[in-house]
């Protein structure tokens, strides 16, 4: 499914699909969005990096606060990573996931 096209109820579903893909994600480290949109492909999503890191900075920001960036150190940016906060463990909880 191409992101461009979602209605408002799959972009939800996206939102979600992150959040799993995180939660699932066992280590400290988070992952990058090349990580993310590798396990989102399996659940129907063909998300480029511009519309992962989108959904990324929504589900970070502090009114939802679902994803908090992991900083490593790196020297360039573009190499973030993302990790499932607690209010975004229990949001997927909430939902039955």
């Amino acid at each position: 499914m191409e992101i461009n096209t979602m209605s408002p109820e799959q972009t939800e579903l996206f939102h979600l699909g992150i959040l799993r893909v995180l939660d699932q994600n066992g280590t400290r480290f988070g992952l990058g969005i090349e990580a993310i949109r590798m396990r989102l492909t399996p659940m129907g999503f063909t998300a480029t990096a511009g519309d992962t890191n989108k959904a990324l900075e929504y589900l970070e920001d502090p009114a939802i606060g679902f994803v908090a960036t992991i900083h490593r150190g790196h020297f360039n940016p573009a190499n973030q990573t993302w990790k499932i906060t607690a209010p975004g463990t229990n949001e997927l909880r909430r939902r039955g996931y």
